[in-house]
């Protein structure tokens, strides 16, 4: 499985890669840690899976949905909970609220 997470905070990068190694969930596992970074991954190659933390430091990951692959499964991972109901609207799977 092709998985990408989009977040800004290493040590939640690192929980969830680990989460997904353990699973064995996850063949390819990249990171992109800006929208700008995230925006490069999304044109070169097409993910299975992508976790999108809302708030970066260049902006909202809401902005490159409609750039994410129609077939590409999206979870939103955020400590925000006002955007629950706009994630489903982008048809996400899942919507994970950070401690």
């Amino acid at each position: 499985m092709n998985i990408l997470i989009v977040e800004d905070d290493a040590v939640s990068v690192e929980v969830l890669r680990q989460l997904l190694i353990s699973v064995a969930v996850g063949n390819n596992i990249e990171v992109a840690n800006s929208l700008r970074q995230a925006k490069l991954k999304l044109e070169a190659e097409n993910f299975d899976l992508v976790f999108l933390d809302i708030h970066l430091e260049d902006g909202k990951t809401t902005e490159i949905v409609d750039d994410i692959y129609s077939e590409t499964e999206i979870v939103f991972i955020t400590s925000d909970p006002r955007y629950a109901i706009n994630a489903f609207e982008y048809n996400a799977i899942d919507y994970i609220l950070k401690p």
